[in-house]
């Protein structure tokens, strides 16, 4: 085995560290061992008192990678991290405002905790309108008045009511910024392969749609997601008076394998697509929670979603009347004839 020869790192401009070191390189192998960072400035300064949990992890995070360029490396060369947390609160208070680009709610306790819990009385609107106008399967329309009985027997009170927004401009706008999402999501395997990608080796729509989203310019996809935010924010305003909006998971019950077959236009199947299930999309626009719980059966034994949207980071409130919901009308034990184990 070859001698290792260790050196000390300092970077520029850094107070000498006396009793530790910043960081070791090992040559013959060029290993850098970081002994351990904090929030200090330029090394072994006083923290700054004033900086919070995200300040630290910042500040001691910039400090990893200024170690890793004054060895040579770049934080791409970094194989192993072991972070050490002193006040845990203050770590779960600050979540993911840590490195995360959007930073919903924290929950107040697990939600496991929540399965059981008191709902509370909510405000539930239900619709039996699609957004986009597609007529609702009458199986639909019937099992969401019945999910409305149940939940006004529950003690909630029951409106019918909607959100009111733009449903056209969202589902051109929200399918536009799909379509750049399926083109992204091929390039970036294109580039961890290393190879190009063929249309042999996609289903006919995926590819088709990827094709109109590498069509799109920048400024077009940008376009897109600020109309899509236009209408979430008109959407919104419902949930302002509202604790819940109830309707169906899909437009119809169960149908046969085959039904959403693609022909020539992604678009077009992607509107097929939207009268088979109009409303989901929504809540993937939106970044609301959403739950669907089977409360509905049809004749010939098959389950009928119903749909539940809730506030932004309102997720407990879901648990909770889930479980409410599944005590007053248990769906564990139900099977259909055509199930999958």
């Amino acid at each position: 085995m070859s001698e290792i020869d260790y050196r000390a790192v300092l970077p520029e401009g850094w107070n000498r560290a006396r009793g530790f070191s910043y960081g070791v390189v090992a040559t013959g192998g060029r290993i850098l061992r970081n002994a351990g960072q904090i929030a200090a400035t330029n090394g072994n300064t006083p923290v700054d008192p004033d900086l919070d949990f995200g300040g630290q992890w910042e500040r001691a995070m910039g400090n990893l990678v200024t170690i890793l360029r004054a060895a040579g490396g770049e934080p791409e060369h970094l194989v192993m991290l072991r972070a050490y947390v002193t006040d845990v609160d203050a770590f779960n208070a600050a979540g993911p405002a840590v490195g995360e680009p959007y930073n919903p709610p924290a929950p107040a306790r697990p939600f496991a905790e929540e399965v059981g819990a008191d709902p509370g009385r909510l405000k539930i609107g239900f619709s039996c309108e699609t957004p986009l106008g597609d007529p609702l399967d009458p199986e639909c329309k019937h099992a969401i008045r019945e999910t409305a009985a149940l939940c006004e027997s529950l003690g909630h009170e029951v409106v019918e009511a909607m959100p009111r927004f733009d449903t056209m401009e969202l589902w051109q706008k929200f399918t536009t910024i799909l379509s750049g999402g399926v083109a992204w999501a091929l390039a970036d395997w294109q580039r961890r392969l290393d190879r190009e990608l063929s249309p042999q080796y996609f289903e006919p729509f995926v590819w088709a749609f990827s094709e109109r989203g590498r069509g799109l310019s920048a400024a077009d996809y940008l376009l897109a997601l600020q109309d899509v935010q236009c209408q979430v924010r008109a959407l919104c305003q419902f949930f302002e008076t509202h604790d819940m909006w109830l309707t169906t998971t899909l437009g119809q019950p169960p149908v046969p394998l085959g039904t959403l077959v693609y022909k020539d236009d992604p678009f077009e199947l992607r509107r097929r697509m939207a009268k088979f299930s109009p409303y989901t999309y929504i809540s993937n626009a939106s970044g609301q929670p959403a739950m669907s719980v089977p409360l509905h059966w049809t004749d010939d034994d098959l389950p009928v979603g119903l749909h539940f949207v809730g506030r932004f980071g309102e997720e407990a409130v879901l648990f909770r009347l889930a479980a409410q919901l599944e005590a007053a009308k248990p769906w564990a034990d139900r099977r259909p004839p055509v199930c999958a184990d």
